[in-house]
């Protein structure tokens, strides 16, 4: 069985495919720079490149088809995975792409109109593409569902809450399943959890016992940390300030706190890298910096005391897994919590490296682990059909 998965992204688009629950090929679509391509990677590290129209972004879905057909005529796509960051009940589950689903996408689309609208164009380029194909949708904010209602609800009426599902729904739920499984695998899974994903988006989430209690993130992936291109967490009245002081509209108000804040705003990048690199010149990269760190390490705080305290640390994503001194800098701040690292272990880990645990002598657990969210999805998958 071959089945395709797909990333979209606000500004790229990934895809794998997948034979028996091993992938065979990634595809990376590049929008900048020129005659647009895509980078095509096998099981061995070679990259092919494909030139030419056909391989435009916003048509990826055709794109995918004439490469494949290049690759190997032979070759059929059985199922189509795509990961849903959404609102809504509807959406705290998987389903199987059909009429309903479109119409709850263009109800969200409607709600949260910087989020649906890319997954609803990745299903209709996919389904053109591949019209006999069903595609599945593998929610982002199912592992979040066990929460108590106390995480879940804001300062309001809950009846209105429930009528109109205006809630907490997290996200980054398919990271921290995977982190949990792969815990679980070694035995090593502990009974108070505290998990930071951090990427290019952010969320420290509280696991009791396996399952999520409390998570950062909220109606959307806006809340919360401090990101590479959010603002995080911001008084509402503060939004309405400033959305006077721009002269902005609802949506552009929106689409700036989601886009142009974070640490783009305060040191004019969104690469950590660059942020890591400038701090040591730059007074805003050493600023957004700290800032970052600050309030990652009290959102640890904060998780940890919803459950009454924490046993080990997990840190999983590309910033978390690649950069052994921005690892060092955050759990120096979490010495209050019983974490320290062994230098040795943080410096010498690599992400291919899967789990580790860097904690230094006489410390409660600090593990490293190279999230894998489409082994989730091709697991949650199997139950849909």
């Amino acid at each position: 069985m071959f089945v395709l998965v797909s990333n979209p992204g606000s500004n790229s688009r990934k895809y794998s495919l997948f034979h028996q629950d091993k992938e065979i090929l990634s595809f990376f679509f590049d929008p900048n720079g020129g005659i647009p391509y895509c980078a095509v990677t096998d099981t061995t590290g070679k990259e092919r490149l494909f030139h030419g129209k056909y391989c435009e972004m916003e048509n990826s879905g055709n794109a995918l088809q004439h490469i494949l057909k290049e690759i190997d005529p032979s070759l059929e796509v059985d199922m189509i995975l795509i990961r849903i960051v959404a609102t809504g009940d509807y959406f705290v589950e998987d389903h199987i792409v059909d009429d309903e689903c479109i119409r709850m996408l263009e109800r969200d689309g409607a709600r949260t109109p910087l989020h649906a609208p890319i997954t609803l164009h990745e299903i209709n380029t996919l389904r053109n593409a591949f019209p006999d194909v069903k595609i599945a949708l593998i929610s982002d904010s199912k592992f979040h569902a066990s929460r108590p209602d106390v995480s879940k609800y804001y300062g309001f009426s809950l009846e209105f809450a429930d009528a109109h599902q205006i809630k907490r729904y997290g996200a980054h739920g398919l990271s921290n399943e995977s982190v949990v499984q792969q815990l679980k695998r070694i035995g090593m899974l502990p009974d108070k959890l505290v998990v930071c994903h951090i990427g290019s988006g952010v969320s420290v989430t509280a696991i009791k016992n396996g399952r999520s209690v409390e998570t950062t993130m909220g109606y959307t992936p806006l809340e919360g940390v401090l990101m590479a291109t959010r603002c995080g967490d911001i008084d509402p009245s503060a939004v309405f300030a400033l959305k006077r002081a721009k002269g902005f509209s609802d949506e552009e108000m929106e689409k700036w706190l989601n886009q142009e804040c974070g640490l783009l705003g305060i040191a004019g990048s969104n690469d950590f890298r660059d942020i890591d690199v400038g701090r040591f010149s730059d007074v805003y990269s050493a600023f957004a910096y700290e800032k970052f760190i600050y309030r990652i390490q009290q959102e640890v705080g904060k998780m940890s005391a919803s459950m009454g305290g924490v046993d080990a640390l997990v840190l999983t994503a590309t910033i978390s897994e690649r950069n052994y001194k921005f690892r060092k800098d955050l759990v120096f701040g979490l010495g209050f919590l019983g974490f320290c690292i062994e230098d040795g272990k943080n410096e010498s880990y690599h992400y291919s490296h899967g789990v580790a645990n860097i904690a230094g002598p006489g410390s409660k657990a600090v593990f490293v682990i190279r999230t894998n969210e489409t082994e989730v999805m091709l697991e949650h998958a199997k139950m849909l059909l």
